[in-house]
Parts: structure tokens; sequence; C-alpha cells
């Protein structure tokens, strides 16, 4: 998978995430908007209940409950009782009681006859609370007004957070996102700014490499001329740098083409030991080696896989104070080739091991400007080992030097 493909990835799977936790929040408004509910009808009917038994004991002189037409809208609610037990006192008991369990709602009632044949039959379904009351062939139902302002006024404050918090969610991914399509548009206007400074910079630093070869064949002087010799070093050492920057660029848009090719990795890492000797000597140092007899391949480009392999060995001859020691293995693990390279260098602190392999970074302890370089050898070492859908590792302590292992696949000949 690309960059772009995992940075949009992880925006979609941020959203998603996002959605869901809303989704959540007003699920669980939703429950406790029921939970709320469920608590006033338990409230209602404790009340009820309790009612009853007071209705009952002022009935149980054997006065009955006389009923008027529930469909005469002049009376229903109004007179329901014509005996001692009145609809005034009826509601005094119910006043009471709903004050006693903190039910501060308007509400209205009504007796309905259980008995059948009886002529007038209440059927209003719109009064959901009831209990039985007298010789229990009555039904005393009661009706609420205001219920839904009151659970909403219960929720109010438990919404209202929620409300916030979601909102202030999505603002701040919003923001976020904005904020990362900056910083990526941002770092694509630096890509292009080193892109194109670097192919302003190789032009003349070619003609440069051709004037000096040409001027050091056709003098006579030229051959000992140390100011010559200077000369071709540095520029040769800046074109490479040039050249890494526009091969980083490449890779970070797949846009290198890599000319893969099963090679002999014990045989490349020979070539390359032969070829950075002389450095290694001029230190005084060392360069031991332990590689298997048999020929372990890889699939891959040569050039680059050797580029990234000496940029290793080369910052452990810079980067040891002493003579190096430098330790390379080679050996078969599951199906990669690990390749081990160790030194004895001043070693990578443990806060700057991921930071090392980004562009242009360098470690400020010490004194960085003293060795030469851009910060873009180990990120290209990076780049390279992913390019062959291998990985690398890192094990530093500082004055403790530094061991790197690059994991490339194994390739098969069967």
């Amino acid at each position: 998978m690309s960059l772009k493909s995992r940075q949009l990835a992880i925006i979609i799977s941020a959203a998603i995430a996002l959605l869901f936790l809303v989704y959540l929040q007003f699920r669980w408004i939703s429950y406790a908007r029921t939970l709320v509910e469920q608590e006033f009808d338990a409230k209602v009917n404790m009340a009820l209940r309790s009612s009853t038994s007071i209705i009952n004991e002022q009935l149980s002189s054997g006065m009955y409950i006389d009923f008027v037409d529930p469909y005469d809208q002049s009376q229903c609610g109004k007179s329901i009782v014509e005996t001692s037990l009145d609809a005034e006192e009826l509601r005094k008991i119910l006043d009471q009681t709903f004050l006693d369990f903190d039910i501060l709602l308007d509400y209205s009632f009504a007796v309905e006859s259980l008995e059948e044949g009886f002529p007038f039959l209440f059927k209003d379904s719109s009064y959901p609370y009831s209990c039985k009351v007298g010789s229990g062939t009555e039904l005393l139902r009661v009706r609420f007004f205001g219920k839904k302002d009151y659970v909403r006024s219960q929720l109010a404050w438990m919404t209202t957070f929620t409300l916030f918090f979601i909102v202030l969610a999505v603002v701040l991914f919003l923001l976020t996102v904005r904020q990362w399509l900056w910083q990526k548009r941002l770092n694509q206007w630096n890509i292009d700014f080193f892109n194109n400074m670097a192919h302003e910079f190789r032009t003349p630093l070619t003609n440069m490499r051709l004037a000096l070869g040409l001027w050091k064949r056709k003098s006579d002087m030229a051959e000992d001329n140390p100011y010559l010799q200077i000369l071709q070093e540095e520029n040769a050492h800046l074109f490479s740098q040039v050249e890494r920057v526009l091969d980083i660029s490449k890779l970070e848009k797949d846009q290198l083409l890599l000319q893969k090719q099963p090679f002999s990795i014990t045989q490349l890492c020979g070539h390359i030991i032969d070829q950075m000797q002389v450095s290694v000597e001029e230190k005084k140092g060392t360069i031991a080696v332990d590689f298997p007899k048999e020929d372990l391949l890889v699939n891959g480009d040569q050039l680059h896989i050797s580029n990234a392999i000496r940029n290793i060995v080369d910052n452990a001859i810079k980067y040891s104070k002493e003579a190096p020691v430098i330790k390379m293995s080679i050996q078969p693990e599951n199906n990669f080739i690990c390749l081990t390279i160790s030194d004895n260098g001043v070693g990578i602190p443990k806060k700057h091991q991921k930071a090392i392999f980004h562009r242009f970074f360098r470690v400020k302890e010490g004194n960085p400007t003293a060795i030469k370089g851009f910060g873009l050898g180990l990120t290209y070492v990076k780049k390279v080992v992913e390019q062959h859908a291998g990985f690398l590792t890192l094990k530093s302590m500082p004055k403790s030097g530094s061991t790197f292992q690059l994991f490339f696949p194994q390739h098969s000949v069967y």
C-alpha cells in the first residue's frame, strides 16, 4: 500500500470511528430517555397503589361509586362520584399522594366500571395508568399532561453536553484534517522546491565535472595539482548528494524504476567491503565479516541496494571517534535474508532513533556540522529497503555503537 493510500485509509477510518461514536451517543440518550420514562411510570404506579389503600378505607363503609355518562363532555372527569366520596375528595387524595412521590405534573382522572352490561363503560385509551378501587369492580384511571416535556427536562443537561462534545469532536476532526492537508501541501511544496533546486544544481555540477576532467587530461601540471583534486572530490560529493535528493523524491512518489534481478547478496557485500577497505584503513579500523559459504540470492536492484549498504558502512566510518570496528554478517531468517552491520561509533540516543530516518534530520548532540552530509542517507536506506518489500531495525546506545539489520525477501531458484 502506498503512502497516499495509507493516509486516505487513516482519514476514512477516523471518520467512521467518529460517526460510530456519534451513533453510540444518540443510542445512549435514547436509552436514558427510556430509563426516565420507566422511572416515572414506576413512581406513578406506586403512587396509585398508595392512593388505592386510602380510597378503599373511605369506601369500606359500604358506599358505592356512582358513574355518570363518560361521553357527556359536561360531566366526564368532573363529577364522577355522587356519594360521600365525590370527585373533589378523590382529587385531594391523588394530589397529596402524587406530591409525596414528587410527581408534579397536571393530570386528569376517571373511574371505569368493570361489570359486564354496565351502560357507561369508559373506553378512552389516553389514560395509561390505572388501579382497581372499591370492591374491585371499578378502575381508577389517570393520565398526565406534559410528560414529554418532563422527560426532556430530565435529559436536558445530558443532551446539551452530548451535543456540545459531538460538535466539538467533529470540529476538531475537520480542523485536524484541514491542518493535515495544509501540512501535506506544504511538504509537497518543500519537495518540489528541493527537486527543482537539485535539477538546477545538477546541470552546472555536470558541466564542472566535465570541465575538470578535460583540464586534467590536457594540462601537464594538473596531475600534481592538489587544488584540482579538491575540486574534483567536492564536485563528486555534491553531485552524489544532489542525485540522492532526486532518488528519494522518486522513491516517495513511486516513480523510481527499480531494475530488479536475482543476485548474490554475499558477493555484493564482499565487493562493497573491498571498495571501502581503504577508507577504513585510513582511520586504522577493521571490518570483520561472517558470511555463509553458499550464495544467498535477493531479487532486487543491485545498484540501489549497494548504495544503501554503502551508506550504513560509510556512517559507521564517519561517526567513529576511535578506530572503527565494523562487523558485517549475513544469515537466512525465515523467508528473509538478514544483513547485520554493527559498529563501535558514537551511537544514537533512543529519542532520535525514529527521527533519523526522516529527511534532513541530523542528531543535534555534539557537533553535527563537523561531519559532512544533508541528513538524507538513512532516509534513502529505509526507502530502498521498503521498495524491496523488506524492513530494517536499529539497536543503538550512546557511546556504545549501533547495529542495523536489513531484511530482504529471499529469492528462491525453485
